[in-house]
C-alpha cells in the first residue's frame, strides 16, 4: 500500500519514528551528527584552528550521495574534502546500506574539511505489529493510535451520510492484522453527508443535451422519457418533473420528456374487395388517444397499475419529499386531463419521505 511522501525534501517515504519492539540506540546515538553541519569548524592536523585561518578556506560544493551505498558515499564525500558521518534509521523502501538523506543537502556550500552527515538506511525492521481498531476515532487519534503501534496514518477522505465529518468510516488493512513495523494503514476520514438543498432550473425548451448540463450544473441529475410532438421541435424538452423552482437535495434526477416531432404518417389502410363486393374497414385503425387520470397521491403500485390499464408507460423515480410519506406520487408529467397516445411515457415522482434529519451543509 502507497501513500503520500512523509520525509523531507529527498522526497523518501521514510520516517522518523523509533520503534519499541526494535533496538534503535544508533539512530539516538548518532543523528546529532546530522544536525548543526553548517556551523563545523574545520579540523586541522598539527595545530588549533583559528578563526583567521577558517575565514580563508574557500567553500565548496556538497556532492549528493544520497542512493549510493555507504562506503561509496563515504569515499564520495572524502574525494570532495569533507568528513563524513554517518547514522542508521529503519526503513520500509531503502535497501540496506543505501543513503537516504544527508545534511547538509547537496548541492549547498560548506567549508573543507567540515563534517556532512548521511543517514543510512537499516532495512526494514524484523518485526511484526498488530494493526489497532481506529474506526470511529477522529483522524488525530486515530493517527496518533497508529504511530503508538509503530505504523503510518494514510488518511483518504469521502463523503458519507452515516459518519460524522472528520471520523473514521474504515481502514485497511483491518484491525488486528499483523504487519512490518513501520508499515502504513489508509483510513477513511469522512466528509459528511456532502448534500445540499439545490433549487431545480428551468430546462423546458432547451435541447436534450442543453438540459443535461444546466441539471449537472446544478448537482442534479436527468431522467429522461421521450415522445410524439406536433408542437416542440424534436430533441427539444416538452417538460419536467419536478417543476422549476422546486426544492430538492443534490443528486436528486429530474425528469425530462423530449420530443421525438411530428408523428410520422400513417400509410392509408390497405383495402380489399370481399367476396359479394363492398370494402372491407381497416384492420388498423391507429393508435387510440386516451385522457391521463389524476394518479398524484397514490402509491407508486396503484398509479402504475392505473396508468398501464390505459396503455400508457409509468416511469417512477424517487426523491425525498417534506410533504409525502414514503411511496405515494407527489408530481406527474404530463398532467391529469391531458390527452395523449397510447403508450404515451408519465413519469411519476415517488416520495422516499422527508430528507435524513441531518444538519445539511449552506449552498454556496
Amino acid at each position: 500500500m502507497t501513500g503520500g511522501d512523509t520525509g523531507g525534501g529527498s522526497g523518501r517515504k521514510w520516517v522518523w519514528i523509533v520503534v519499541a519492539l526494535v533496538a534503535v540506540g544508533a539512530v539516538a546515538a548518532g543523528w546529532w551528527l546530522l544536525a548543526g553541519n553548517e556551523t563545523t569548524q574545520p579540523e586541522v592536523t598539527g595545530e588549533t584552528a583559528t578563526p583567521s585561518a577558517v575565514a580563508t578556506e574557500s567553500k565548496t560544493e556538497v556532492p549528493d550521495v544520497t542512493g549510493m551505498n555507504k562506503a561509496e558515499a563515504e569515499s564520495a564525500l572524502v574525494a570532495a574534502g569533507f568528513v563524513p558521518r554517518s547514522a542508521l534509521e529503519y526503513d520500509l523502501e531503502t535497501p540496506t546500506g543505501v543513503v537516504m538523506a544527508q545534511l547538509p543537502a547537496a548541492g549547498a556550500q560548506a567549508y573543507a574539511p567540515s563534517s556532512v552527515g548521511i543517514l543510512v538506511s537499516r532495512g526494514a525492521p524484523n518485526v511484526k505489529v498488530s494493526v489497532p481498531d481506529v474506526t470511529g476515532m477522529s483522524q488525530s487519534e486515530a493517527t496518533s493510535a497508529l504511530s503508538s503501534a509503530a505504523l503510518q496514518a494514510v488518511p483518504v477522505t469521502a463523503n458519507d451520510a452515516k459518519v460524522a465529518k472528520g471520523i473514521v468510516a474504515a481502514q485497511e488493512p483491518a484491525a488486528g492484522t499483523s504487519l512490518p513495523a513501520l508499515s502504513q494503514v489508509a483510513i477513511l476520514v469522512s466528509l459528511g453527508d456532502g448534500t445540499v438543498t439545490v433549487k431545480v432550473p428551468n430546462v423546458v425548451g432547451q435541447k436534450q443535451s442543453t438540459a443535461t448540463s444546466t441539471l449537472k450544473a446544478s448537482r442534479l441529475g436527468a431522467k429522461t422519457a421521450s415522445s410524439y410532438s406536433s408542437s416542440v421541435a424534436k430533441g427539444v424538452v416538452m417538460g419536467q418533473a419536478p417543476a422549476a423552482g422546486t426544492k430538492v437535495k443534490s443528486g436528486t434526477s429530474v425528469g425530462v420528456a423530449i420530443s421525438l416531432g411530428k408523428a410520422p404518417s400513417a400509410p392509408p389502410p390497405a383495402t380489399t374487395t370481399p367476396p359479394g363486393g363492398g370494402v372491407k374497414p381497416p384492420t388498423e385503425p391507429g393508435v387510440p388517444l386516451v385522457t391521463v387520470p389524476d394518479v398524484t397521491g397514490q402509491t407508486s403500485s396503484a398509479a402504475t397499475a392505473a396508468l398501464q390499464k390505459l396503455g400508457l408507460e409509468p416511469l417512477p423515480y424517487e426523491a425525498p419529499s417534506d410533504e409525502a410519506a414514503s411511496g405515494i406520487v407527489v408530481a406527474q408529467l404530463p398532467d391529469a386531463g391531458e390527452t395523449v397516445p397510447a403508450t404515451f411515457p408519465v413519469l411519476l415522482l415517488v416520495s422516499t419521505g422527508p430528507p435524513a434529519a441531518t444538519q445539511l451543509p449552506t449552498e454556496e
